[in-house]
C-alpha cells in the first residue's frame, strides 16, 4: 500500500466522524456520521436506518463522497455506496443509539 494511502487511512481512522454527501434530485446533501467501521482497503462501513434518506439516495444514485476533518487538515474519499443487509454485519455494527 503506497505511504500516501496509508497516512489518508490512519487519519480517518482517528477522525470518529465523516460529513457524507449523496445526491437526490439534481441536489448534493450531506450529513455528519459516525463511521462504524474502516477496512484496510478503505472500505467505510456507515450503518442506518433501511427508512432513510441516505438510503434512497444511495439507491437512485449510489455514487458518494465523504471528507474526514480534524484541526490539521482533513481526507476526502470517492466511492460507490452499496446497501448491506446482513443480520451479521448488523449485529457487528449497530449502536442502539441509533
Amino acid at each position: 500500500m503506497p505511504e500516501r494511502l496509508k497516512e489518508a487511512l490512519e487519519f480517518a481512522r482517528n477522525t470518529p466522524y465523516t460529513n457524507f454527501a449523496t445526491e437526490y434530485e439534481g441536489q448534493p446533501h450531506v450529513r455528519l456520521m459516525h463511521w462504524s467501521r474502516i477496512d484496510d482497503d478503505f472500505t467505510v462501513w456507515l450503518s442506518t436506518k433501511a427508512e432513510s434518506g441516505k438510503v434512497k439516495h444511495i439507491e437512485k444514485n449510489p455514487k458518494v463522497c465523504m471528507i474526514f476533518v480534524d484541526e490539521a487538515g482533513y481526507v476526502r474519499v470517492y466511492g460507490t455506496a452499496e446497501i448491506v443487509n446482513d443480520p451479521r454485519m448488523k449485529e457487528e455494527l449497530w449502536e442502539d443509539q441509533w
